[in-house]
């Protein structure tokens, strides 16, 4: 066995600042939603998601054959203190948020925490390359 049989990478992150990757691969940049639903006005910051979806999957096709599982989590719009500092400073209409969502409320990191710990889980084996999208269903709307 090599020292990385067994081994787990999940990557996640994104505006909401609620992560990083997990490995170090990845250790400068998390996945997001913006990765592939554009967002007008940020294309750098969407651009530079997309390639950590990539970068996930292909590290999860170089590294099966050796047990190593790559996915990535792509949070939406989460309640994180950089997310309260915002709303308070104006930046953002929390309400809008929440009519525009789906599920007509914010991510909570916790939830992502327990979607990571899944992923990390025996019961997640056969999963790897995948990107899991966790935003109360925002990109499955036009505007999400």
């Amino acid at each position: 066995m090599g020292k990385h049989d067994g081994k787990v990478a999940i990557v996640t992150g994104g505006g909401g600042g609620i992560g990083a990757a997990v490995c170090e691969v990845f250790a400068r940049e998390g996945a997001s939603i913006r990765g592939f639903s554009p967002n007008p006005g940020r294309l750098a910051y969407c651009a530079a998601k997309a390639a950590v979806l990539m970068m996930a999957k292909v590290t999860a096709g170089e590294w099966a054959p050796y047990g190593v599982r790559v996915n990535a989590v792509a949070p939406g719009v989460e309640r994180t203190p950089m997310w309260t500092r915002d709303v308070a400073l104006g930046l953002f209409d929390e309400q809008e948020y929440l009519d525009l969502i789906p599920a007509h409320r914010l991510g909570d990191p916790e939830e992502v925490g327990q979607l990571c710990s899944y992923l990390a889980s025996d019961d997640a084996g056969y999963i790897t390359g995948a990107c899991i999208t966790i935003d109360g269903g925002l990109t499955s709307i036009p505007a999400g």
